[in-house]
């Protein structure tokens, strides 16, 4: 009889690391801010706001990886890309065809791919340090962690949850596998496709 261990949420805990990093900046940002009396004495011109920077949309996971290509890195079967989104995340989940369903959601995936879009004005430091100390807050709380070279501006390995997180640019990529003996190596073929097709 196979067992079937339902995976972590990422989409969850991404979107907690991602909205962490938004409100520990902004908090911090506030305590900085000039004085009422500072603002009424600036000319006018001054304080219109400056034009919004154009939203980046958030990147559909599921373009990045298609069924052949993790069926090809994971050498087994999976069903379709299953979309979840709590902008600016986007997971795409391939479940395992044999495992039982509910509610129209596989309990088992083979491969998870969660994709964070760092976003203009989102956060002070801009969109590519979003992605970054995103990674880096998951990094900080996670029981496992494995540097891997070779993979975006910066990754590692959590050899517990079997998720390998990469920042690149202004994106942070997590590539969940299930358990497996060559989970870290799936991982990061899986990765490696996906950040190829990343918007530049």
């Amino acid at each position: 009889m196979t067992r079937h261990t339902p995976r972590p949420n990422a989409l969850v805990a991404i979107s907690v690391i991602a909205m962490a990093v938004s409100f520990s900046v902004s908090c911090s940002s506030s305590d900085s801010a000039p004085s009422a009396s500072a603002q009424a004495a600036a000319p006018a011109a001054a304080q219109k706001p400056a034009a919004a920077a154009a939203a980046v949309p958030p990147v559909d996971a599921c373009t990045l990886l298609s069924k052949a290509d993790v069926e090809g890195v994971a050498g087994k079967a999976v069903l379709a890309g299953r979309k979840e989104e709590a902008n600016p995340l986007v997971m795409c989940s391939f479940d395992d065809p044999t495992a039982p369903q509910v509610g129209g959601r596989g309990i088992s995936q083979v491969l998870t791919l969660a994709v964070m879009t760092g976003q203009e004005g989102a956060y002070v430091k801009g969109p590519s340090a979003q992605a970054k100390d995103s990674l880096e807050i998951a990094r900080k709380n996670s029981a496992s962690d494995e540097t891997v070279a070779g993979l975006g501006d910066v990754a590692y390995w959590d050899k517990i949850l079997r998720n390998l997180n990469v920042a690149s640019g202004r994106y942070y990529v997590t590539v969940g596998v299930e358990s497996r003996d060559d989970s870290l190596a799936v991982a990061k073929a899986a990765a490696t496709k996906a950040l190829a097709k990343l918007p530049k």
